[in-house]
């Protein structure tokens, strides 16, 4: 099964409409603020809507990215 994984805030409206369309996939909301070095992820694709305020989320997506994870923003 695709895991998809949310970067954003849970009670943002849009992003609990996208959620409620994607009811076949398994979706996680996404922390990283334990993790000190980028680790390979299950994602198969991230939804980001949070990374452009914050430096080491935008770092954590591009080492995502590199691994092979889609990255929508």
């Amino acid at each position: 099964m695709t895991k998809i994984g949310i970067l954003e805030q849970k009670d943002d409206p849009f992003i609990n409409d996208v959620i409620s369309h994607l009811h076949r996939y398994e979706i996680e909301f996404l922390s990283f603020r334990e993790q000190l070095v980028p680790m390979k992820s299950d994602y198969r694709v991230v939804v980001d809507r949070y990374s452009y305020d914050d430096l080491f989320l935008r770092e954590m997506v591009k080492s995502l990215s590199l691994e092979g994870t889609y990255i929508i923003n």
